[in-house]
């Protein structure tokens, strides 16, 4: 039982597995905690589904390229975040209601966009594979990726413990 454990850790697609989901969840855990400080537990789950659209679009323009889909989604992230700043300061509704309306308006393009390619001949894009994912197929690309982003969350993490514990200590201090 242990040597069949072992053997499978052996792997290089468990170990690729294993890294990935240990550097994805100390940086979700970390900054989920500032997220909830500051009461937008909802915007996490928000921007996750309101990426698809740049997913979309990447796959229009480069291709399937882990690269360019990870570029298409930090783009369609920082859109959907300007949307949701500016409805929440420009109309009378609510945090979460800016959220809801971004959050739902960006996903139902994205979903839009990937039915609309899916049926196109020779494209297999399918919405299950990047909603859900697959720790199993992590590449040694997505491994750099993933670390470059925990690489920046560490060294940003004293800079953002004192902007979501106390937002006006970064104003004082310079």
């Amino acid at each position: 039982m242990i040597e069949t454990f072992f053997n499978i850790l052996s792997q290089p697609w468990a170990y690729r597995a294993l890294i990935a989901s240990c550097m994805v969840g100390a940086m979700c855990g970390a900054l989920g905690c500032f997220i909830v400080l500051r009461n937008m537990a909802l915007i996490g789950d928000a921007l996750s589904h309101a990426i698809l659209p740049g997913v979309v679009f990447a796959f229009i323009i480069v291709g399937y390229s882990v690269i360019g889909f990870f570029v298409g989604s930090v783009i369609a992230g920082l859109i959907s975040a300007i949307a949701i700043t500016w409805i929440q300061q420009n109309s009378a509704t609510k945090n979460d209601a800016a959220i809801g309306i971004v959050f739902t308006a960006m996903f139902s393009v994205g979903v839009i966009g990937i039915s609309w390619i899916s049926h196109h001949e020779g494209v297999h894009l399918d919405l299950k594979d990047f909603l859900f994912g697959n720790v199993l197929g992590v590449s040694n690309v997505d491994i750099w990726l993933s670390f470059g982003v925990f690489d920046i969350c560490n060294w940003q993490y004293i800079n953002l413990l004192s902007l979501f514990v106390c937002f006006h200590f970064p104003i004082n201090s310079g």
